[in-house]
């Protein structure tokens, strides 16, 4: 089913000025894929590598460019 699109640009600008909630919220609502990719292929979940993801993911989020994709 469709989920509603959000923007999610606020959050990222919130998370890349400090805003400990704004990235809480981010790692939440990327949680699902997160785990989904660690589970994949495994037999059982790695504990390491969801905190690597998750690590990668907060990473990603304060390097992202929101300037060069605003207007997509």
């Amino acid at each position: 089913r469709m989920k509603e699109l959000t923007n999610l640009v606020p959050i990222i600008l919130a998370a890349q000025n400090g805003d400990k909630d704004a990235m809480t919220d981010l790692l939440e609502r990327f949680n699902p894929i997160c785990i989904r990719q660690v589970k994949y292929g495994r037999p059982r979940f790695d504990e390491d590598c969801y905190q690597e993801l998750r690590e990668h993911l907060i990473k990603v989020v304060l390097g992202f460019d929101v300037e060069k994709f605003k207007n997509l």
